[in-house]
């Protein structure tokens, strides 16, 4: 690390104690070849285990799903743990998947898997503990030690398979789309009065910033009163750009369970933001300037490009293609056209401008100029006479005309000039 003068700088430690109610000591060495050195003494001793961070299993009713605990031995000597499970569930909603459960020994800061199964039977909330003991069966006296990982069973609505629910939205971009959508909460069995649900969107990562922007959901109903009744929600669906993408749509039940929908979203392309016509002759080119601003996002900048769709003629360019917008700070990109063949009097192309959020689309249209052949006249003064051998010659009819072979004549002459 570089220090430099009259600054000070900040050094992390980690400490990770390996005994209990000992105190550990070490030294902390800063030292430069031409300042010195400095030495800090540190010190710490380690604690009982408190609760460890909790693990949560997600499942379908009756439907075993299983994970894994992992457990680090901190004690630079071997331990023998017994594990139990502590829960007030009905046994086998959680059960470990190990043969052996008791006098396990995990040596010398190693690490012991612990793989728990869960299975449950209702739509509810299904918790319970972990729990590893220190085996002090040779030792009564030694200190009780035991680690506690809490684990939390969320019971899902199964929704895979060709008979899944899922709700499909289609907009054109920059169209807005408000639709009401029924879902039916399976395997809900009894109600509590008053009980609240609650609903989320899982976006897809790549496209959770734009998504975020372009979807919510109002709901319609927070409690139900029947089981057969479903709840009702405001699908509000706005996009700015053209997609196509799926998102988990999650009901939750405050008392444990949750059901999951996939909504299908398409944005199909916007109404043109408008026409571009240039024109320019063979070889020449013809440029205009649009200019767009920056949207609604919320960030003070954001990158864009900007480009011809394939089917697009080679004529057609734009400058830049790509670049930052700043808030309210118009951007202006330059279209040109350039004609190269003879005979295309017209031709067409698209124009598009993208950030992450937002979409332009133009038509762009270049044409050359009509081609008008010159008009002379004639420099031959009409009462200007011909000569009376010529007015002799037009008049006559072309089958009077003396009409000679010149190619036979010539033929007939170099033969015979070969027979002499």
């Amino acid at each position: 690390a570089v220090v430099r003068p009259f600054e000070e700088a900040e050094f992390f430690l980690e400490y990770i104690p390996s005994s209990l109610h000992e105190v550990e000591t070490g030294e902390i060495v800063i030292e430069d070849r031409k300042a010195g050195k400095w030495v800090h003494k540190v010190s710490g001793h380690g604690l009982p285990p408190t609760l460890m961070e909790e693990t949560v299993i997600v499942a379908s009713i009756r439907m075993p799903q299983s994970t894994s605990v992992l457990f680090h031995n901190p004690f630079p000597h071997p331990i023998t743990l017994n594990l139990t499970i502590d829960t007030e569930e009905q046994e086998g909603v959680f059960k470990f998947m190990l043969k052996k459960t008791r006098h396990l020994q995990v040596t010398a800061y190693s690490s012991l898997q612990m793989p728990i199964s869960f299975t449950p039977e209702r739509m509810d909330v299904h918790q319970g503990t972990i729990v590893l003991e220190v085996d002090n069966s040779e030792d009564p006296e030694s200190t009780p030690l035991a680690w506690r990982y809490p684990i939390q069973g969320v019971v899902e609505a199964t929704s895979s398979g060709p008979k899944a629910p899922a709700f499909h939205f289609t907009t054109k971009a920059r169209t807005p789309l408000t639709k009401q959508i029924e879902v039916q909460l399976t395997g809900l069995g009894e109600l509590s009065k008053g009980e609240a649900y609650t609903h989320d969107l899982i976006f897809p990562a790549a496209e959770k910033s734009m998504l975020k922007k372009a979807l919510r959901i109002e709901a319609l109903d927070k409690f139900l009163t029947s089981s057969e009744v479903p709840l009702r929600f405001t699908v509000i669906f706005e996009p700015l750009k053209v997609f196509t993408t799926k998102v988990d749509f999650v009901v939750s039940k405050a008392s444990g369970g949750r059901w999951r929908f996939e909504l299908q979203l398409e944005a199909t392309e916007p109404d043109l933001d408008g026409v571009i016509s240039l024109e320019a002759i063979i070889g020449r080119t013809a440029s205009k300037v649009i200019e767009f601003a920056n949207p609604s996002s919320g960030s003070k900048s954001t990158l864009f490009t900007a480009f011809m769709t394939p089917e697009t003629p080679i004529e057609f360019t734009v400058s830049p293609e790509s670049g930052t917008m700043v808030e309210d700070s118009p951007v202006s990109v330059e279209v040109s056209f350039t004609p190269y063949e003879y005979g295309k009097s017209k031709t067409s192309g698209r124009l598009v401008i993208q950030t992450d959020d937002m979409q332009w689309m133009y038509t762009i249209k270049g044409s050359s100029p009509k081609y008008i052949p010159p008009q002379g006249a004639s420099s031959i003064r009409e009462q200007q006479e011909l000569p009376e051998e010529v007015k002799q010659f037009m008049a006559q009819a072309p089958g009077k005309r003396d009409q000679k072979n010149y190619v036979r004549m010539n033929l007939k002459a170099d033969l015979h000039h070969k027979e002499k």
